[in-house]
Parts: C-alpha cells; structure tokens; sequence
C-alpha cells in the first residue's frame, strides 16, 4: 500500500484494518485530542456520513499495545457490523485473523475474544501500561 501518497491525500489515514472473509476493510484515521470524535459521522475525504470511519482513540497509536478503534455497529453490516458475530465462537475461529498496514509495515494479530461492554464497566481504552506484568494483569481481565 503506498501510504505516503495516501497520506498526502488524507493525512489522518494512520493505518488499513483488514478482517479477511469480512466486510472489514478500511483506513483507520485519527484526529486531534481536541476533536477526538471528529470522524463518528465524517468519511476520510471530512464529508458527512452517517457510518462515520474507522478511527483511533486520540491517545493511541497504531504501536500501542491496546489498539483501541472505534467504528459504528452499522445495521447493514458495513463498518464494525460483523463484530457482533464475533461473539459466536464459529465464526470467531473461522475469522479471527486481522492484518493492520501502517507507514511501518503490515501487523498480523489474532482475535481472542470479542465482549460486549461499555466504558463504565470494562476500561478496555487503557493505552499506557507500566509493563509487562501490568498489561498481562489489564489483558487477563478483559479475558
């Protein structure tokens, strides 16, 4: 992926999520801390959509060791709509194999689990850590 052209065109695209055998293939972008929402209901090219975009929190990067990536629970399936399905334990296993291209290069990761929650009562937008232990102890209790 030529992420330095697309970058020049849409700077805020910071990386490509893939879930292959899903819908889920889309730039990920990231707006200021000031504006941390700004791409809920807006498109990479900043024009309305009422899917919004995939997008990082404000404090995280695509390093972080807890990626945390909003994206809309589209009706139609589009966007995070097939997350739901990820909390059939089939369809976990035949689809848990996620890529993530940045600048850097391409990051394989594996999906483990999939919870329904709020902010309220799982902190799962933690992105600093202490270190290993203490990522394992915030990882252990997402599990």
């Amino acid at each position: 992926m030529d992420f330095a052209g697309l970058q020049q065109q849409y700077p805020d695209i910071k990386a490509w999520l893939t879930i292959p055998g899903t819908v889920v293939d889309y730039p990920v972008l990231q707006s200021s801390a000031e504006d941390p929402e700004h791409y809920l209901r807006r498109n990479y090219g900043q024009e309305w959509r009422m899917a919004g975009s995939l997008f990082f929190q404000s404090d995280c990067t695509p390093q972080s060791r807890n990626l945390v990536i909003y994206g809309h629970n589209m009706n139609d399936g589009s966007m995070f709509g097939v997350l739901e399905e990820m909390m059939d334990a089939g369809f976990l296993q035949e689809h848990a194999a996620l890529t993530l291209e940045t600048p850097e290069g391409a990051r394989n990761f594996k999906i483990v689990t999939a919870i329904k929650t709020d902010i309220n009562q799982t902190p799962f937008t933690r992105v600093e850590f202490s270190g290993d232990e203490d990522f394992l102890s915030f990882a252990d209790q997402l599990l």
